[in-house]
């Protein structure tokens, strides 16, 4: 599984976590250009390759 997590600024105010999970890293790619242009958009905190998860 290919993961993203970020923050994101609520209509309140508030800076809440997110966290989804994509079965392809083209889809993944895709989400975090969707991502990045809305305005509640505040950082990616990590992106998760299951390559990287493997020991």
């Amino acid at each position: 599984m290919y993961e993203i997590a970020w923050k994101e600024i609520t209509a309140k105010g508030h800076i809440v976590c997110k966290r989804r999970a994509f079965k392809s890293e083209s889809a993944r790619e895709t989400y975090i250009d969707q991502l990045i242009q809305k305005d509640s958009f505040y950082e990616i905190v990590g992106i998760r390759d299951p390559l990287w998860s493997r020991s």
